[in-house]
Parts: structure tokens; sequence; C-alpha cells
């Protein structure tokens, strides 16, 4: 099994502490030592260039020193970016650096080119995105994507082109363009049907051509395949006259995809393009974030008749952007080579730090408890007086570079009676008139509708349960509660839970309260006296900004190797 990976120098600079250009040796001498074959370096940064660039504006961290950055980012504390301030790549060429590095290190290397996002937060925005907020891609209501340019205007198409230009100047084995990423805001409806392309002036381009209003079109209308078409072709060409000047420079050109229909989904003509030869290879990213078997069976499906009868491959995604496990590894790979596929991609290369395979050899040490993050759920009859169970504390905020003490108090109470496990949370709000009604993200959103559950990092205030109900280290069933009563629930390594549980949630003066009610049954426990489970919670604030984990491991991100334990009297 052939190995590549995506690589983003700024991660890895986080990861592993190193600027410059003994940070990106180590990074190659890492990729190699476990067996990568091919590097996808980031070269763009949103709309900001990763090196400095005569084209496009540089990610030289001007936002991280400004006083605008006090205000924060999203529900991450500002202690987690301030690695940012130094990250500066306005007189660093990092991408010739890596590009030599990892043909010294036996490394096949590629730019990887976010080619359409713009921007990738407000920091990272390109001055012609600033500059020509016409180009954006609007919905049928008119509204604009923020950080999305539509390739239909030339202006964008020569912005890019020159971009591209400037990549293929400089030394790699290959090119790598990147369709995933539109600012977190996919091409499609919830459905899966095309949804941007209503720019005014290509509303009536459209009409003078076919005499039709994209408007008063449907994705059931006959005629709705014409204005997938109409917005298909500007972006084919462009990446047909990518590739003749990418071959013209002995370029490979790699595409990276959501495994869909590419027409439907994002109005891009795959099958032209690889009939074309225009595409080697196409990565396949993933909308789940899962490393199930399943997975890799819905990215090869989604994406291998699109290429058939062309001679481009179709390469499975391991999504590893949290924490990673050894058998999530054993079984992706073995069901791509049951697939035939003789080659994956990791994305990103990063967790090779962030989720080492040794750490599997730490489940040796795991089989007693963490004494200071165990705790028991008291035998009940029946559903538990509350009054009567003992309530945990000692949450502890994540990214914390103090005491991490938090700045509202969640505290915990469980039990179980044989047939049901009680869990309750109370979690301290001084304004509790701000989190109802929760903020969601946008439902007509594509992505959100398929991360469902493993959307455990929503930025608005919510509960998130983890248990490894078989204590296994490895898998565990992820629960999500907020304060207006919606809930998630699922398994991280197998697809397809959907076992009865029941939720409740309640605002109060100073708190709110959430309540959990898991059949043992739906956790496969048949004797649960004495059953010690995995366990850890989470808590996600919007005001103030912060996340609190009652097993402070990582934060956020949930590694079964370090829940604590839930033990059931």
């Amino acid at each position: 099994m052939k190995i590549y990976a995506l690589g983003t120098q700024s991660d890895w600079f986080y990861q592993s502490g190193c600027w410059g250009k003994p940070g990106l040796q180590r990074v190659a001498d890492l990729c190699v030592e476990a067996g990568v074959k091919r590097i996808y370096w980031r070269t763009h940064n949103g709309g900001k260039a990763m090196y400095p660039s005569q084209v496009c504006s540089i990610n030289d961290s001007a936002y991280h020193r400004s006083p605008a950055f006090k205000e924060g980012m999203g529900t991450l504390p500002k202690s987690y970016f301030n690695y940012m301030k130094y990250v500066d790549y306005s007189n660093w060429d990092q991408l010739t650096d890596m590009a030599e590095i990892s043909a010294a290190t036996g490394l096949e290397y590629a730019h990887w080119y976010t080619i359409h996002e713009d921007n990738h937060g407000i920091h990272v925005s390109s001055a012609f995105l600033e500059d020509h907020p016409e180009f954006q891609c609007r919905t049928r209501d008119g509204r604009a994507i923020p950080g999305c340019l539509d390739f239909w205007f030339p202006e964008v198409r020569a912005y890019k082109l020159a971009i591209v230009k400037e990549l293929l100047a400089k030394p790699a084995d290959r090119l790598l363009l990147d369709f995933l990423r539109r600012n977190g805001t996919p091409s499609a409806d919830g459905e899966g049907h095309y949804r941007y392309g209503y720019n005014p002036e290509k509303l009536e381009a459209f009409r003078k051509e076919t005499g039709l209003d994209a408007l008063k079109l449907h994705p059931s209308d006959p005629e709705w395949k014409q204005w997938l078409q109409f917005n298909a072709k500007p972006m084919t060409d462009f990446v047909l006259e990518i590739a003749q000047l990418a071959h013209q420079a002995g370029r490979p050109i790699d595409l990276l995809l959501w495994p869909v229909d590419q027409l439907d989904w994002m109005a891009f003509d795959l099958p032209a393009m690889a009939r074309a030869g225009a595409v080697e290879e196409v990565l396949i990213g993933s909308h789940t974030y899962a490393f199930s078997a399943a997975e890799v069976r819905r990215q090869l499906e989604a994406i291998r008749p699109q290429l058939d009868g062309t001679p481009a491959i179709a390469v499975p995604g391991l999504p590893a952007y949290y924490e990673l496990p050894g058998e999530a590894v054993d079984r992706f790979v073995a069901e791509a080579e049951r697939q035939g596929c003789d080659r994956m991609v990791i994305f990103e290369s990063d967790t090779l730090i962030r989720s080492p395979l040794v750490e599997r050899f730490r489940a040796i040490s795991l089989n007693r408890s963490h004494h200071s993050r165990a705790v028991r759920a008291v035998r009940t009859e029946g559903k538990p007086d509350w009054t009567r169970v003992p309530i945990q504390t000692g949450f502890l905020r994540a990214f914390a570079t103090d005491e991490a003490q938090t700045s509202q108090k969640t505290s915990f109470q469980a039990a179980h009676d044989g047939q049901s496990l009680y869990l309750r949370f109370i979690c301290e709000e001084r304004t509790p008139q701000t989190i109802v009604p929760v903020p969601r993200f946008d439902p007509n959103n594509y992505n959100v509708k398929q991360l469902s559950y493993r959307m455990y990092w929503d930025p608005y205030e919510s509960i998130h349960v983890a248990l490894d109900y078989r204590h296994q280290h490895e898998d565990f069933v992820l629960f999500m509660v907020d304060p207006a009563d919606d809930a998630r629930a699922g398994q991280w390594l197998e697809e397809g839970w959907d076992h009865p549980w029941q939720h409740t949630a309640q605002v109060g003066a100073d708190r709110w309260v959430a309540e959990l009610t898991i059949p043992l049954a739906s956790l496969k426990i048949d004797e649960p006296t004495g059953k010690i489970l995995g366990f850890q919670a989470v808590r996600v604030q919007n005001q103030p900004r912060e996340v609190s984990s009652w097993f402070n491991s990582k934060g956020r991100r949930l590694q079964p190797l370090e829940f604590g334990h839930l033990t059931l009297e």
C-alpha cells in the first residue's frame, strides 16, 4: 500500500514546535520513517500564500499581531493561536525548501493548492477577494458565500491561473488542485444539489444562451442539467488549461474531491476532465470523518463510476484531523486493499505525531483506573432521585496555559438501575438568556448533514459525552445535547449505530441542566455490576468562548486511550 499524506507547515510547526528549514527536515524524516511515499504540501492558507508570492496576498500573521485578535476566534481560546504570531512567510519560500528536502530524503513532493478557497477565517482573506466582492459565489436568494469565488468570471480565472503559473515555476513533482475547501460552505444543499451560480451577470448570460430563467429551475426539472453544464464549462475548461501548462512543465495533475456526483454537487465535469487526460489521480475526502470500511466503500462507489473508462485512479482518503486510533488505520487499509486499491492518502500528515501508533501500547497501563479521573455510577431503583446521587466536579479548561480553572462551573451525576445509565449535567451560566435559542449551523448544508454527531466541535453551548462501552480504548459512542434539547448520537468507528436513548434540557435562572437516559442494552451491556466504561465529558461554551472536559486530555479531541473511567456499581 502506497501512503500519501497532505501536509501544512503551520500545523507541523504548532505540533512539533520548529520553525524554518530544520522543521521541514523533521517533517520529511518522520514521513519517510512512517512509510509515506508522497507528500502534498500546502501552498495557501485560505487566500494567502504560504511563500513570498508576487501574485497574491501573503500570510504574514499581521492579523495575529493586531488589536482585533484580542476578540479571539470562534470557540478556541486565544492561547491556542498564540503560535501563529510567529508564522510569517513574507521572507521564507518554504515550498522550495520542502521540495529540496523531500527530494533528498526520497519523498515525492507535490504542491497542494486550495484553489476554491479565498478565505479560511477572517484573518486569511485574499486582497483579490476583498477588492472584488462582486465575484463571490451567490445562492438563489442572492446571498454571497464568503471566501468562495465564482470561476465563471474571467477575472477570477486569470487571477487563479497566475497563481498556478507561479507554483509551476517552483520545484515539485506534481500539482494537486483541492476542490474540497470552500471556507466551510459546501456548494451543495442538504439534498446534494448544486446551490451556487446565481450571480446577476451569470443569470443574464444563461438566459441569453438558453432562453431559460435559472431562478425558476429546480433539480427535478429536465432543464436543470443545462444549468449544471453552464456552470461546469468554465471550470472544466480552466482545469484543462492548467493541465496543459502542467504537462508542459512535466507535472501530473491530481484532484482532491468529495465522494459525490461532481456535476450535481459542484457543477464539476470530472468525467470530461478524466477522459481528456487532465487528471492522473483523484484523492477522495470524507464528509463524515469516518474511519470505517463503509467509508472506504462509500468513497470508491461515488468516484469510480465517474472515472470509468479513463486512466485516472481513485485514491481513498483517511480523515485524521483528530486523534486516530491504530485500529482505524488497520480497518481502513484492509478494506481499501479488498477494494483493489494499492494507494491511500492521509488527511493530514501531522497525525504522525498527534496520534503516533506507539500510543497503542499505552493500553497496557490503562487496565487500571485513572485515580484522579474515575467515577462510579450508583445503583438505584428506577430513575434516580438526584438529590441522593453524588455530584462530580473537576472540569478543566482546554488549551490552558495556567491552572486551567474554568470560568463557569460544570458538574455531573451518574447512576444506573440495571437497565439504563442515567447522566445529569449541571452547567452554571451567568447569562442563560444568551444561550437559548441556540444558534445552529445552516441546516441546508451538506457537510453538516453528513457529519451529524461528529460535529462535537459545535461552537455553541453544548454537552458531549463519550462512552467507550467495550473498554477497548479504540471506539466509543458519542452523545451531544444542547440547552434547546437538540441532540445527536452515533458511534465513532462503527457507522450505523442507531439505538434508542432519551434526553432533556432545561434552562434555569443561573444554569442549564441536561439529562441523558441510555439503555444499557444499547451499549451491549448485559451484566452491569462492576462494568467499567471509558468515559469523557466535554462542555463547549460560546460566551465565554471556552472548552472544558472532565478528564483533561487534549481538549475537544476525543481519544479513547485518554478517557477516564466510569464504573457501574
